[in-house]
């Protein structure tokens, strides 16, 4: 499963302007050019045609390649920016899962993303709780827990609680 080729939709349910699919694994490269018959580049959007089996278009969409180590995941990770209409988003999830992707847990990309040393387990933790805030004040406190300010905090501690320490030993 570590090695799987995932996907997931990475935008909120709903109709909108922009929905955002995410492949990440070992074989999103693979995929993304069997469904849009494109070659794409490593960090160039690239506009282009999403094409079911029929080789009729379910979208046009802008397709990004990030390669790993370089990517969030630490994987190479695809994003596809489609129109968010939830049918479009299930069709163009539903096909890169019959070219050999599984549906991503999740957090599963977050957690790939610590796996493959891309992110501490405070980033990762923060991370949810940014997705997961409910106020502003929480939003900013993610960030500083993003941001390793917390962590900062308790070594700066953690340094004077063992400087006690050994004073005391002394």
């Amino acid at each position: 499963m570590q090695n799987d080729t995932i996907v997931a939709i990475s935008t909120p349910s709903g109709r909108a302007g922009i929905g955002v699919i995410r492949i990440s694994g070992g074989e999103a490269l693979q995929i993304i050019q069997i469904i849009t018959r494109n070659k794409v580049k490593v960090r160039t959007p690239k506009l282009c045609e999403i094409l079911d089996e029929q080789n009729q278009t379910i979208d046009e969409a802008i397709v990004i390649l990030y390669k790993g180590p370089k990517s969030y995941s630490g994987d190479d990770l695809v994003e596809i920016q489609c129109h968010s209409n939830p049918l479009i988003l299930n069709e163009i999830m539903s096909l890169c899962c019959r070219k050999g992707a599984r549906p991503a847990n999740p957090g599963e990309f977050t957690e790939r993303a610590f796996r493959n040393g891309k992110l501490s387990l405070e980033k990762a933790e923060a991370v949810a709780d940014l997705i997961n805030s409910q106020s502003m004040r929480a939003v900013r406190s993610a960030h500083r827990s993003m941001s390793g300010y917390f962590s900062k905090k308790v070594n700066s501690i953690l340094v004077l609680l063992k400087n006690s320490l050994v004073e005391l030993e002394a």
